[in-house]
């Protein structure tokens, strides 16, 4: 589902804007946490092991020069 609130994108650290993002929910019972990420990280990724910041950064920049 796309996020109501903007937040950090978990897997390239920039900010996240309203709707341009997915989130998801931590933890269970009495505590949860909510964290964000992009659309295009979430596709992305998909399926591989989360890549470090600086990586996720490199490919959000190749793909907004383009």
């Amino acid at each position: 589902m796309r996020n109501r609130f903007p937040g950090i994108c978990y897997r390239c650290g920039l900010r996240v804007e309203v709707g341009d993002g997915h989130f998801e929910r931590l933890g269970g019972g009495r505590i949860t946490s909510w964290r964000v990420q992009h659309a295009d990280c979430a596709i992305r990724w998909r399926g591989k092991p989360a890549p470090t910041q600086d990586e996720a950064r490199k490919a959000r920049n190749v793909r907004s020069d383009a």
